[in-house]
Formats: structure tokens, C-alpha cells, sequence
């Protein structure tokens, strides 16, 4: 009785196991054995997978929605799509297939709604888009979402005025090179891009997707010394625009001054200087010996009609016998925007020096340029002993002497003086073929002989002696200064100067990236070198970046097949130390697609330690197909994408610098934050700041970020490049990300 029992039981258990497997079977054999029609194209077939017992798989059912995207046969698509929606509906990045196996994205959606507008469904195509861009951020789906949008627009002609562009209160004039320009752009339907071009050159696009109605902006700009021409225009889906062309000076100068000296009719008559003062920003105030010196405005016709110039000013100052006898003028003037120009004047006649005068004391030019902020001690003029140029019988027409610069240094930029002595009226002086007077659009030299002429006696000869500000580039620089006179002869001088680069602001510590390849979505001959061009195209892009130290290697794609490390996102790489993290940090997979109208790049920088995912990035441009051309390398719109693709990388893990909080052994809090775009995963190089300007950081360690909070971010060492004192640590240590 009981062997009985124990038999029945064993037999329903038995029964129950061969039914749940014949049921697996059963529907198993069922989804494989569902006929998915192939779709064939120029004599390829499409709508087919490697896949046979999983064929009903979400996944499967994507895959094989692109492949029939890819052929063309939009009905196909928009079943395999609403398959692999109904299995799994949200849009995302790199999601689990199986084991460690991984898709680089799954966006059912999204092809959804491309295969619906391809079918003449817009209405299906705006929802399964719209819902995409709630689920995950893709250029994409923007890229159609707009299409889409204009389609539906030529079928209601709902669109009937054009955009309107309105900017908020700006000033004509600043201090600083950097302009916070905002304002709103409103369309009766949609608004769909707004581009600010600065000085001609490369238009910057502030939109991806069309917004309804309005859009409010806040760009960031930066501008070149004098006057910028800035272009806007907003455009809306169907091409209607409004344009608006603004000019914005940056003005970083003191006011520039003319001394003359005006003798007296006779020698009861007090001793007077008179001369001319200009800034573009607007004369603020002007001090002789700490006396505050009225102004009269002077009407004097321009070559320009730009309406940002102000005008100059005429002055004159009556000199007290004690001012006489000492000889030195000391000025003062300080423009609108508080820049200022600060020196001294010699005022003595050459008889009334003695000859240890004449050795000692410094002969002031008629002509004072300074920058903004010049102390006093670095605005004195160049030495030039007057007991010189009499010894010569046949003195050259222009001198010039240049105060002595190093021939190397760290800056970013140095300050020229430059003494120019004239016996005949100077027309052009210029620095690297750049006028010296007309940063702000008169020439000014020829302006100055028109006031000196009319209003100073017409003197045709004396000194200009004016500071630069000039941006020297890394490496060899050449500084090329050109003085033409009256006659039109030529005279010049050429300063070389090297710029160093100090070390932790050089290209080689840097983050290491390496691009090993980049996948093409596309069945058609040639695919290899398309790959190996896009390739190239990409890290020529990032190079230009200078964001990224780009790590040529050519075994790498070899090494990464045998790592298997596209299997292996997500979860640490474990290897030798003598692997591949010696020579990368990270590294750029992605892959590029070509669809009839447009051409799509995304890529995901992968971080080599851990397999993290730091980033991915995605653009998708407008192309004629039938235009573009791969025999010959890249075409413009694929070397357009990858630009556009580095541009937004850099954007995205940008170069900043901070000072150290707090310092131990396992931790370093900083003060990068947020608000500077710092992201985990990023590194840090710790150094000492504490060393002259000329002089290269002490370059103490390096760490990585694990933690970004508001107002500080935590980060963990990773290496020690030189021994540190925690108990010495000093607060004014600084970070600059790699």
C-alpha cells in the first residue's frame, strides 16, 4: 500500500515534468517555426536573424526590425517593432541581453515611429517618438520627431508668420571677453533652431529638437579684443527666419593719450601741456599730478560711421613754477569701464638737463597706450639717452627699441613695450600685419595726424611709446612689428619668444582615449573601409578637441576582441597590470548608420578600469544619399557628425581647476563641483601651486572622482607621483581635471 503510494506520487511528479517540458517545446518550436517573410533589395535579403530558438526574444524581434528598416520594407519593420514593444517597452542604453552579452541601445519606440512615418502614419510616429524621447535621450529620434512635426504642418498650413526674436538689455560695451547673451524666440507653431555666428566664424546651433511656440536661451560667448559682430537667426520648421546682427566691443584698455608741450610766448607766461585723449568705451576721468583736468570735447570727422566710437577729448594744463622746475608730468585717466592708464611725462627742455640728466632721465613719447590694470612701475617708458641720437650725424628716421623679453616662458601671454622715436610722421605701426591703432575700426595713426594737425600746430615729429598684450601660442612664436613712415619705407623688428606648456596642462596628461573602431550598420561592399574612414574621422576629431589625449594604437582593436570587452561592459576588467591601463584610461565604441535621408553617430566612452559607461553621445544628420560619396575618404556631412560628436564629449567631461579642501590618505575633497561640470569617473591631478608663474607645478598625484556634490566633490588617489606630508598638507594645493 504505501510502495503504491509512494508510486502514484512519484507518477504525478513524473507526469507533471514531461508535460511542462512538452509544453516548453512545444511553444519553443512554435515561435521558431513563425515564418517572418524575407524582404529583398537590390538582390540582398533583409528581415532575417541568426537566431532560431530564441527568434521570439524582444531583442530578436528589434533586430530583426532593423534589418527590415534597413531593406526598406516599412511594414515588416512596423510588426517586428510593435513585437519587441509589446515584450519590452522602454527605450534605453546598453541593456542585458543574455549572459554578459549586451545591445549598445534597444529603441523599439523610436523605430516605431520611424517606420510609421515612412508608412504615411504621422500621427502613430509623433506618439511612439515622443514617448522615445520621455524614455531615453536620442538624436535620432529628435532628428524624425522633427520631420514629423513638419510634415504635419504642410498638411494643416498651420504655419503662417514667421519666427520673432527678441534679446534681453545687453551692453555695447565690455571688460571682459566673455558675454552672457539671452532672449527669447517665439513662433506661431514651432520654433525650431536658433544659430549665433561671432566674427564669421562657425555658427553655433543652440537646438536639436523644435519646441512649441517659444524658446527662452542662455549662451555663453566669447569675444575677441574691439568689436565683434555677432549674427542671429532664428528659424522655424518650415524655413521661415528672422535675422538680427548686434557689434559688441570688448574693451580691455586705458584711455590712449597725446602729450604735446606748448611753449610760452614769453617768460612771464606760465609754462603749459596740452594734448588729446580717446577710449572707445568713454572717458571716465583724468588726473595731472592728482588734479582733476576738464575736457572739451572734440568734433572731428571719422572714417567710419560705427555708432559705438566716442569721441576724443582736448586738454590743457597750466604748470606751476614748482612743477617747472621738477620736470615730470604724473597722469592719470581711467575709462568707463575702469580700465586705466598710469604713467609720467618728462617735460624739461634737453638745455635745462645736466649732462647726468640727460644719461638718467627717461624721455617720455608723446603717444600713451596701456593695458587695463598696468602698474605704475611697468608703465615707465624704455631709457633712451638723448646724448645718443646727437652723436649720430645721420640718425635714421624711425627707431625702435623694444624692452627685453625672456625668450621662454609659461604664460599665456605677453606684454610688449615698444619706444618708437620718428623725425617724420608715422602712418602704420602694426604687429603680426595687425594694425597697432584700429582694434577698434579707425586707423588710429591717421586719426591722430588729423587732430594733431588741426589742433596741435600740425608737429610731424616725436615718439609713440605704447604696451600689447599679445597671446602667444604653445611652442615657437614670432613676433613681427612693422613701423611705416610718411615716404612709405618699412622698418621692423622681429622678437622670437617660446611659450611652454606647463605639465599638468599639457596634451600628455590628458585623459588617455583610445577609438578602436567604429561599427557600420550597413550591408553594402566596401563596409571595411567605410569603418577604417570613419575611424580616422573620429580621432581626428577628438585630436582637434585637444580635450583627450588620443592614443594611437594599432593592435588594439586585436586586443579587445581577445579581452572580449564587449562582452564585458558593466562589470570590472580584470587583467594584469601590464594590460591595456597603461596606456588608455578609456575608450570610444560606436557605431554609425545610413539611412536613406539621414546619417546617425553615437558613441559610449567606456571606462577601461571598471567597464563603467561614462558617457554616450549620439548625433544624427540630414545627408543626400545620393550625393554622398565614400570612395574618395569621408564626405562632408560625415566629417560634420564627428565633429559635432568630440564637440559634445568635451562639452561633457569639460577642463576645470579648483583648490583642495581637505587631504588624507584615502580621500581628497576639492572644490570642483557641479556647477563646473565635474562628473564621476573623471580624474584629477593634485599640485602644488605654490611656485613662480614662470616656474612648472610640482605635480603631487593622482586621483578619481567617485562622488560630485553641490559644493565640493570627494575623490579617491590612484597614484602618488611624488611623496606627500598629510600632516604638512597645505589648503592652497590645487586639482585640474586630466
Amino acid at each position: 500500500m504505501s510502495f503504491t503510494l509512494h508510486y502514484q506520487k512519484y507518477s504525478l511528479i513524473k507526469n507533471w515534468g514531461w508535460l511542462l517540458l512538452f509544453s516548453f517545446f512545444l511553444s519553443a518550436g512554435g515561435c521558431a517555426n513563425r515564418i517572418t517573410k524575407p524582404c529583398f533589395k537590390d538582390g540582398k535579403e533583409y528581415c532575417v536573424t541568426d537566431e532560431w530558438i530564441f527568434s521570439e526574444t524582444w531583442y530578436s524581434c528589434y533586430l530583426r526590425g532593423l534589418s527590415c528598416a534597413q531593406g526598406g520594407c516599412w511594414e515588416n519593420a512596423r510588426d517586428e517593432f510593435l513585437r519587441s514593444v509589446y515584450k519590452r517597452e522602454q527605450d534605453e542604453r546598453w541593456v542585458r541581453t543574455y549572459g554578459m552579452h549586451r545591445l549598445p541601445e534597444y529603441f523599439p519606440n523610436r523605430e516605431l515611429g520611424i517606420a510609421c512615418y515612412n508608412l504615411g502614419d504621422p500621427d502613430s510616429a509623433l506618439r511612439y517618438l515622443t514617448l522615445s524621447l520621455e524614455h531615453c535621450d536620442s538624436a535620432k529620434a529628435k532628428y524624425y520627431l522633427n520631420k514629423v512635426r513638419k510634415e504635419k504642418l504642410h498638411l494643416t498650413n498651420e504655419d503662417r508668420e514667421p519666427p520673432r526674436l527678441s534679446l534681453d538689455e545687453y551692453p555695447q560695451t565690455i571688460a571682459t571677453p566673455t558675454l552672457f547673451l539671452a532672449g527669447l524666440a517665439e513662433d506661431d507653431t514651432f520654433v525650431a533652431n536658433i544659430m549665433i555666428q561671432v566674427n564669421n566664424e562657425k555658427p553655433l546651433s543652440l537646438m536639436e529638437l523644435s519646441q512649441p511656440h517659444f524658446f527662452a536661451f542662455h549662451q555663453k560667448l566669447f569675444l575677441q579684443p574691439g568689436i565683434n559682430d555677432i549674427f542671429l537667426k532664428v528659424v522655424d520648421l518650415l524655413g521661415k527666419k528672422e535675422e538680427q546682427r548686434l557689434k559688441i566691443m570688448v574693451d580691455q584698455e586705458g584711455p590712449m593719450i597725446y602729450f604735446a608741450k606748448r611753449n610760452s610766448s614769453d617768460s612771464f607766461s606760465p609754462l603749459s601741456v596740452q594734448g588729446i585723449i580717446y577710449d572707445p568705451s568713454g572717458v571716465n576721468q583724468f588726473y595731472l599730478n592728482g588734479k582733476k583736468i576738464t575736457l572739451s570735447r572734440l568734433k572731428v570727422e571719422e572714417d567710419t560711421d560705427n555708432s559705438l566710437l566716442n569721441p576724443a577729448y582736448f586738454f590743457q594744463y597750466h604748470l606751476s613754477p614748482r612743477e617747472q622746475l621738477e620736470g615730470i608730468l604724473h597722469y592719470r585717466a581711467e575709462d568707463l569701464l575702469h580700465n586705466s592708464t598710469i604713467g609720467s611725462v618728462s617735460i624739461l627742455e634737453e638745455k635745462q638737463k645736466s649732462d647726468d640728466q640727460q644719461l638718467s632721465c627717461l624721455r617720455y613719447g608723446p603717444v600713451r597706450i596701456a593695458m587695463a590694470d598696468q602698474i605704475a612701475a611697468k608703465d615707465l617708458p624704455l631709457k633712451l639717452p638723448s646724448c645718443q641720437i646727437a652723436a649720430r650725424r645721420t640718425p635714421d628716421p624711425v627707431m625702435i627699441q623694444i624692452e627685453p623679453i625672456p625668450q621662454e616662458t609659461f604664460q599665456e601671454e605677453i606684454c610688449l613695450q615698444v619706444n618708437i622715436t620718428a623725425r617724420c610722421q608715422i602712418n602704420e605701426i602694426s604687429i603680426n600685419e595687425q594694425p597697432i591703432l584700429s582694434i577698434y575700426g579707425i586707423h588710429w595713426i591717421k586719426h591722430f595726424n588729423k587732430i594733431i594737425k588741426r589742433f596741435l600746430d600740425n608737429k610731424r615729429e616725436g615718439q609713440f611709446l605704447f604696451q600689447r598684450i599679445i597671446e602667444l601660442k604653445e611652442g615657437e612664436n614670432r613676433i613681427h612689428l612693422q613701423v611705416k613712415d610718411e615716404f612709405g619705407k618699412m622698418w621692423e623688428k622681429i622678437i622670437p619668444i617660446k611659450k611652454k606648456i606647463k605639465k599638468i596642462r599639457q596634451l600628455e596628461e590628458r585623459w588617455r582615449m583610445a577609438i578602436p573602431f567604429i561599427s557600420y550598420n550597413q550591408s553594402e561592399e566596401k563596409q571595411e573601409q567605410k569603418k577604417k574612414d570613419l575611424t580616422y574621422q573620429l580621432i581626428e576629431a577628438f585630436i582637434e578637441q585637444e580635450r583627450f589625449k588620443v592614443i594611437d594604437l594599432e593592435n588594439l582593436p586585436i586586443i579587445i576582441d581577445e579581452k572580449n570587452l564587449c562582452h564585458y561592459l558593466g562589470r570590472p576588467f580584470l587583467g594584469r597590470p601590464s594590460d591595456l591601463r597603461l596606456w588608455i584610461d578609456t575608450f570610444l565604441l560606436g557605431y554609425i548608420q545610413q539611412a536613406e535621408d539621414s546619417l546617425t553617430l553615437s558613441a559610449s566612452l567606456v571606462d577601461l578600469e571598471t567597464g563603467e559607461i561614462l558617457a554616450t553621445k549620439d548625433v544624427c544628420e540630414e545627408i543626400d544619399s545620393s550625393r554622398l560619396a565614400w570612395q574618395e575618404g569621408l564626405r562632408e556631412h560625415a566629417i560634420q557628425i564627428c565633429s559635432v560628436l568630440a564637440a559634445k564629449f568635451k562639452s561633457h567631461f569639460p577642463l576645470c581647476e579648483g583648490k583642495v579642501i581637505s587631504l588624507t590618505k584615502e580621500e581628497l575633497k576639492t572644490g570642483i563641483c557641479k556647477i563646473d561640470g565635474l562628473k564621476e569617473g573623471m580624474k584629477l591631478l593634485l599640485y602644488n601651486q605654490e611656485v613662480n608663474k614662470d616656474e612648472d607645478y610640482s605635480l603631487l598625484g593622482e586621483a578619481k572622482v567617485k562622488e560630485v556634490r553641490e559644493e565640493y566633490s570627494l575623490a579617491r588617489f590612484l597614484e602618488y607621483l611624488s611623496k606627500i606630508n598629510f600632516d604638512e598638507a597645505k589648503m592652497n594645493w590645487g586639482v585640474v581635471t586630466r
